[in-house]
């Protein structure tokens, strides 16, 4: 166990809202009323997003060395893998596989897996 604690200033509910907010954003994309447009090489980087930020922060942290940090870390870069193919799916004309990926898909498998890590790390770490 790490000696890192989440309180107030790391804010886990607000970072799993910003991870939910990429399946809206994708569905926009796949509905056609999405109102940005968006890049997928800029989607799959995890650096830019309000959890890769986070994970940036505190890699370098007692927090970084925790098993299910080093599996949310690559969790989290697989996940914009897969957002950025879903998304190039929608925007390809492919709706129907790319709204398969966030229903039942990959991007579904490994987005469920990045809340559960971020729960596990919040349960294990809370103060």
């Amino acid at each position: 166990m790490s000696n890192f604690q989440i309180d107030s200033s790391t804010d886990i509910s607000a970072v799993i809202k910003a991870h939910f907010a990429w399946k809206l954003r994708i569905k926009t994309i796949i509905e056609g009323t999405a109102t940005e447009l968006y890049d997928p090489e800029q989607i799959a980087r995890d650096d830019q997003c309000v959890l890769g930020k986070w994970i940036s922060t505190v890699a370098f942290s007692n927090i970084g060395q925790d098993y299910t940090f080093k599996q949310l870390q690559q969790k989290h870069a697989n996940f914009h893998t897969v957002a950025a193919h879903t998304v190039e799916l929608a925007q390809s004309g492919h709706k129907a596989d790319a709204l398969k990926e966030v229903t039942s898909g990959q991007y579904a498998k490994i987005s469920k897996e990045v809340t559960g890590l971020l729960s596990t790390l919040y349960n294990k770490n809370k103060s």
